[in-house]
């Protein structure tokens, strides 16, 4: 896999750092994903995403049917380890995760406490597509009145996301990547409104 790890994911992790002070905005990483390893049971801009964020300090979930292939490639090129949702720093819910199985990773995972909100998961979704046609609505800081987000992510799952915030500072940062290797960035101070209440 010949990534440029000086160029290619100091590059992603500009556009995500980027990306989370502009909530919604679309985040191009196209040029580092033509270096990536092509044989990759997931979005290249999956795989970026988590050679650029884990290292040897955190840890990471997998919601995946070939979770053990991409667990394996993952902590071989980051060292960091793969672990239970309920201990992991890091989820990635790939495309082939049901709503169901990450709604229950989403029962169990990090969301921090009063004291220490930071020690949230952050999680990684893939999404066949993202655009900023109409979908959910988002508001908050770095949004300019309001910024429209079009993912194929499940009504749940932003649901759950909500009722996170509910709690604010506690929640989860979400980063949603898709095979086009865009991304769009939904930190926890977010407000995503137009989410039917799917929980009840």
């Amino acid at each position: 896999m010949p990534v440029d790890y000086v160029h290619d994911l100091q590059n992603v992790y500009r556009e995500l750092l980027d990306g989370l002070s502009r909530p919604g905005e679309i985040k191009v990483i196209k040029d580092s994903m033509e270096t990536v390893d092509k044989d990759l049971p997931c979005f290249h801009s999956s795989f970026l995403t988590a050679l650029t964020l884990l290292d040897g300090e955190v840890s990471f979930h997998i919601i995946s049917k070939q979770q053990s292939k991409i667990a394996e490639k993952v902590s071989a090129y980051t060292m960091a380890k793969h672990v239970a949702p309920d201990e992991a720093d890091f989820v990635f819910a790939f495309k082939d995760a049901s709503e169901k199985e990450i709604v229950d990773v989403l029962n169990v995972c990090k969301f921090g406490d009063l004291e220490n909100p930071q020690y949230a998961a952050t999680w990684i979704i893939e999404s066949e597509s993202l655009s900023n046609s109409p979908g959910v609505t988002l508001k908050g800081p770095g949004i300019k009145k309001q910024m429209m987000l079009n993912t194929d992510c499940p009504l749940a799952v932003w649901a759950k996301r909500n009722e996170f915030r509910q709690e604010f500072p506690l929640g989860i940062d979400v980063i949603f990547v898709d095979k086009r290797a865009r991304a769009a960035c939904i930190p926890r101070s977010t407000i995503v409104e137009n989410v039917p209440n799917m929980l009840d």
